[in-house]
């Protein structure tokens, strides 16, 4: 289902994260990471071909805030995947990313990602491409 789509986990909870990372991989997706560190996650996402990403909020040293705003401004499918709800700034430069409320399966969370990316693939071949 995911065909080789190179999935970004950014999880601080290890059990998650494999959780997530196994979901991934039994949907035929890559797993980029998993990290837990916004430093590390835009690093992998400036050296990797990301085409999704699973991004718990509520990391140890911070927010996601970097990683969302880097996704969103490429335009990269994602979700947020956190226990408490963001503040009001976050959700409002976010609105359209589906918040996911742990505990939730983690083929739960694949599935709405997987949502994402279908909706951004229709959204891409919808375009009108531009002249010059």
């Amino acid at each position: 289902m995911l065909a080789k789509c190179s999935i970004l986990v950014v999880e601080d909870d290890p059990y998650i994260a494999l959780d997530l990372s196994s979901a991934i991989e039994d949907l035929d997706g890559q797993v980029v990471g998993p990290t837990h560190d916004v430093g590390e996650a835009l690093s992998l996402l400036n050296s990797q071909d990301v085409g999704a990403a699973i991004v718990d909020w509520h990391l140890p040293k911070g927010n996601a805030a970097p990683v969302a705003s880097w996704l969103s401004n490429r335009q990269i499918p994602f979700v947020i995947h956190s226990t408490n709800d963001l503040e009001s700034i976050d959700r409002e430069r976010h609105p359209e990313v589906p918040l996911l409320r742990k505990p939730l399966q983690s083929r739960t969370v694949v599935a709405r990602l997987l949502v994402e990316i279908r909706k951004c693939e229709r959204g891409r071949s919808t375009q009108v491409p531009k002249r010059n």
